[in-house]
């Protein structure tokens, strides 16, 4: 038995694959979305994400430091992701009508279902904050900014 193997931090792993950014493709729009996830280092908060909302004309890099330094705060995992067309991710809508709120909470809610998360704290910024209003899933908690 050789005592020179290399030791595996797997807590360094899961917070490297954890605080990675990553596109997804969802499948019922086939598009993808590119997202950032974020750990927190609590396994036991694990099934519960804080999700960023960017504002209209945002990105996941106009958040800056802010969404790590809430989930590191709040030992809570976080997920910031660029809303349809914005940043690095695809056009689904192209059009802005009446209905754009009710189509945008249509994504969010298949980029949950696709990373499987269940619980969520919705953190929003500027039009972000209109999500929770057009969403038929009252279990969301909103905090506002």
């Amino acid at each position: 038995i050789s005592h020179n193997e290399p030791k595996i931090n797997y807590f360094l792993l899961i917070y490297l694959y954890m605080n990675t950014y990553i596109k997804i493709l969802l499948s019922n729009y086939d598009k993808n979305i590119s997202c950032k996830r974020i750990f927190s280092g609590n396994i036991e908060n694990s099934d519960i994400f804080i999700v960023f909302l960017h504002e209209g004309l945002g990105s996941i890099s106009s958040w800056k430091n802010f969404p790590e330094t809430l989930c590191n705060l709040t030992n809570v995992n976080g997920l910031i992701y660029d809303r349809d067309g914005f940043g690095n991710s695809d056009v689904i809508f192209q059009e802005y009508n009446s209905d754009f709120f009710e189509k945008q909470v249509e994504i969010l809610n298949s980029i949950l279902l696709e990373l499987n998360i269940s619980k969520c704290i919705l953190v929003g910024h500027s039009d972000g904050l209109n999500f929770p209003q057009f969403s038929r899933d009252k279990d969301k908690s909103l905090f506002v900014m």
